[in-house]
């Protein structure tokens, strides 16, 4: 009985591997489809971080020279060609069309125009050469702000219109700058200075408390001499700075744009713009709510664009 047990098993085992070598010979043997992505047509597009191109927020100064370099990359399984590839870029009045038509952007229903022709230049009339070699060629794109109207929407919108040596990817074939006024106070600045409390509408009331001021925040364009600051340490709310540039005492109000306090106002010291050094020194006050006095002491020192 045993003996005939131990053989049983034996059967068993034997049968279980068999089936174990078929299944794996039958894997082997797998001849199903495999993408063989070396054969796949070299492409050229404008360069984006995702796979669809998206627009370019771009500020300008009221004066010629501000630059933008648009990239124009190749997208092959080698990296790079043994050829050269030669695009033609050239503005897109359709494209435009297009972007104002999507009712599901961001800043809708804001309507742009295409920049006029003179205002702009497009190195070497728009044609792009990528080497043999190369991946990345930037093309480099004048503005003239001084020409440029922007009381209303403006934007560039561009297209690669042909291109030899690889295929256009029409995804990533068009490109749209969205452009605003920067004047030449806009920036990112660090804040410091105090926020002083009083008990009652004026300073003979007595100080209630000081609030420290800090962080580094972007003071944005409104106008040639305006900008929007932080007002003290109100997350959230805004003061309008407005610079005479023959003096440069800035004058603070409420901004329209974010209202808050009615009564802001400058008080104490001047307020003033140290145009060598790129700082604002600012002495303003409001009533809160309950009536009472706040006065703020609020220097913003520029640390970047």
């Amino acid at each position: 009985m045993k003996r005939k047990l131990i053989m049983n098993l034996r059967t068993i085992y034997l049968g279980i591997a068999a089936v174990g070598i078929t299944f794996l010979s039958s894997c082997l043997k797998d001849n199903g489809p495999v993408q063989d992505f070396s054969k796949s047509p070299a492409l050229v597009g404008f360069q984006y971080t995702g796979n669809n191109a998206i627009t370019f927020g771009q500020s300008l100064l009221p004066q010629a020279g501000d630059t933008v370099k648009l990239e124009v990359t190749l997208s092959a399984a080698s990296l790079t060609l043994g050829h050269n590839v030669d695009v033609t870029v050239a503005p897109d009045d359709a494209t435009l069309a297009a972007y104002n038509a999507n009712t599901n952007r961001p800043d809708t229903p804001t309507v742009y125009s295409q920049l006029p022709a003179d205002t702009y230049t497009i190195q070497n009339g728009g044609k792009v050469t990528i080497a043999a070699g190369q991946q990345i060629v930037p093309l480099i794109i004048v503005f003239d702000g001084s020409k440029i109207d922007f009381s209303s929407p403006v934007a560039l919108a561009l297209k690669m219109t042909s291109a030899t040596g690889a295929t256009i990817a029409t995804n990533l074939n068009t490109a749209i700058y969205l452009l605003k006024l920067r004047n030449i106070y806009e920036g990112h600045y660090d804040m410091t200075g105090q926020r002083i409390g009083y008990a009652g509408a004026t300073a003979g009331s007595g100080v209630s408390f000081t609030v420290p001021l800090s962080g580094n925040y972007l003071l944005p364009t409104v106008t040639l001499t305006s900008v929007t600051a932080p007002l003290a340490d109100l997350g959230g709310l805004t003061i309008l700075v407005t610079i005479n540039p023959a003096t440069n005492i800035c004058t603070i109000s409420e901004d329209p744009s974010n209202p808050s306090f009615s009564s802001l106002a400058n008080d104490g010291a001047p307020s003033t713009y140290d145009p060598v050094n790129h700082v604002f020194d600012l002495h303003y006050m409001y009533l809160n709510g309950a009536g009472h006095l706040r006065h703020i002491d609020e220097k913003l020192t520029l640390t970047g664009p």
